[in-house]
């Protein structure tokens, strides 16, 4: 599961204190201003997975979620929400080339404009086909610092069939 908002502003950590039944954090020094809650952000987050532990599901959870107007939804792979019927009503995958003899469902775009040109175009790149592309021309990152990003594992590649 994962909640949409970022509990640091005050509106959305007033509705987190109320969902978690906590409103005697807003007192606690840690979290009383946007400067302290970002400071000990990392114990604020902890809460969240250590109180959404007391629903049996996680649409208990997503329902409570949306009483105190916080947005929250299971985090699935590509693969499986793709087959989600919600998904296929709304088309909000689409089929295209693997480059291969085969197919794969990326994303679409999430809102289609009736007046805009949008959707799948073209051949889906590999990830990481264009690094270099990007790097150099777009960034002005010479060669030499493009590679040594490669080393270093900043970049990742991966070329047909998984290589790379």
């Amino acid at each position: 599961m994962s909640v949409a908002f970022n509990p640091i502003e005050w509106v959305v950590f007033v509705n987190y204190l109320a969902a978690m039944e906590r409103p005697d954090l807003a007192e606690d020094p840690r979290f009383a201003g946007k400067d302290a809650r970002t400071q000990h952000q990392s114990e604020l987050l902890q809460m969240i997975p250590d109180w959404d532990l007391k629903f049996e599901t996680a649409e208990e959870f997503e329902s409570h979620l949306a009483k105190f107007s916080l947005v929250g939804g299971i985090v699935r792979p590509v693969r499986e929400a793709a087959k989600l019927e919600w998904a296929k009503e709304r088309g909000a995958f689409v089929e295209v080339s693997d480059r291969g003899d085969g197919t794969l469902q990326v994303p679409n775009t999430p809102r289609p404009f009736s007046n805009a040109d949008s959707g799948e175009d073209g051949i889906a790149a590999y990830r990481g086909e264009h690094n270099r592309d990007v790097l150099r021309d777009w960034l002005e990152m010479g060669d030499e610092g493009v590679s040594q990003q490669e080393t270093d594992g900043v970049l990742s590649q991966r070329g047909p069939s998984g290589q790379g």
